[in-house]
C-alpha cells in the first residue's frame, strides 16, 4: 500500500493516524505509514488486538496487506488528540462489531 509522506503538512508525528476501529481495511496502511513517516499509532484498546491480525483477515477477503506495528497509544472514551490548534474529543459508541469511535471536534 503506498504512502505519500508528502501528504502531511506538519510533523507526522504532530499528525497521528488514528484508528477508529481494527478492520484491516481501515488499519492496512499503518506499517507503510510507520515505515515511512514513523508516525505514532493510535487506537482504542479494544480493538488493538486486531492489529496483529490484518494480514490474515484480508487474505479472507482476496486482499494482501501488512500487520500493523504495535499502537504507540491507545485511547479511550474522553481522551482527546491535538493537531496544531484542533482538538478530537473521542466519544465510543458500541455498535454491530466491538465498537465505534467518533471524534468530536
Amino acid at each position: 500500500m503506498p504512502v505519500y509522506p508528502s501528504a502531511f503538512t506538519t510533523s507526522p508525528s504532530r499528525r497521528p493516524p488514528i484508528n477508529t476501529h481494527g478492520h484491516f481495511d481501515h488499519v492496512g496502511g499503518n506499517k507503510g505509514l510507520k515505515d515511512a513517516t514513523d508516525a505514532q499509532i493510535l487506537i482504542h484498546p479494544l480493538d488493538a488486538h486486531m492489529l496483529d491480525e490484518i494480514a490474515s483477515h484480508g487474505s479472507a477477503w482476496g486482499f494482501s496487506v501488512e500487520n500493523s506495528p504495535k499502537p504507540d497509544r491507545t485511547l479511550e472514551d474522553g481522551d482527546t488528540v491535538s493537531f496544531g490548534k484542533i482538538t478530537f474529543l473521542l466519544l465510543e459508541k458500541r455498535a454491530y462489531i466491538n465498537l465505534n469511535e467518533i471524534y468530536q471536534l
